[in-house]
């Protein structure tokens, strides 16, 4: 028969001591109330703890409960994908017989490809592009592409200058023409798998560049890019 002393010895457990099969205690039990309710008869009264029916203890929160996600995204992927086309005519500031090498375009202001992304900073990969020619000059040309608005570019119909190609994310050439009588299409040279890219924010930038002598004017040059984004 133990004493009063030992039962209250084994009962006792010193702070961070370990765990042990076979350890004595004296369970805690709480009472099942579906509906949370006071079990006491007035504020300050000892009353039991209280659970539901899935064992679950009744409580209430202090406070707001604050969550941090694990990720500023979740973006499943959607059945079809999540392909854009996006066609840019650019303003011609001068509009006139081009030389081999020059860039074509407004002025200092590269072509702007809208929703390239679908969030800031987003991602894709440029699966085609197409260079509309409605002069049907047919000639070689270049579609340079970037994350972020191209410095240092030349005047429309002056010498291609480029003075920052580290955005650069690619060089689409066009060499191969298809015409009608009205006019003509090009289907760029993108290699297997694409050109993968990040935009700065949701667009890219591209600067057209002919090889060729075409006479351009207003309207009459379009360009066409395929995105698959991310």
């Amino acid at each position: 028969m133990r004493t009063a002393q030992e039962v209250l010895d084994r009962l006792g457990k010193v702070e961070d001591d370990a765990h042990a099969s076979g350890d004595e205690g004296i369970m805690l039990l709480a009472v099942r109330k579906d509906t949370a309710a006071a079990l006491a008869g007035a504020d300050g009264d000892y009353q039991p703890l209280v659970a539901d029916a899935t064992g679950k203890l009744h409580v209430t929160s202090s406070g707001t409960t604050t969550t941090t996600p694990n990720a500023s995204e979740v973006h499943l992927g959607e059945v079809g994908g999540n392909g854009i086309e996006i066609t840019v005519t650019p303003t011609l500031t001068v509009g006139a017989t081009y030389v081999s090498g020059d860039f074509v375009g407004t002025s200092s202001t590269g072509m702007t490809f809208a929703n390239a992304a679908r969030v800031s900073g987003g991602t894709g990969r440029i699966t085609r592009a197409n260079l509309h020619d409605y002069v049907v000059a047919s000639v070689a040309a270049e579609l340079w592409l970037f994350s972020v608005t191209p410095a240092g570019l030349p005047a429309d119909s002056a010498a291609f200058t480029l003075t920052d190609n580290l955005t650069c994310i690619g060089v689409i050439p066009f060499n191969t023409y298809y015409a009608s009588a009205l006019n003509s299409i090009s289907n760029g040279e993108i290699p297997n798998g694409g050109i993968p890219y990040k935009c700065a924010t949701t667009s890219l930038f591209g600067a057209l560049v002919t090889r060729g002598a075409p006479a351009y004017t207003n309207g009459l040059v379009s360009v066409t890019i395929f995105c698959d984004r991310d």
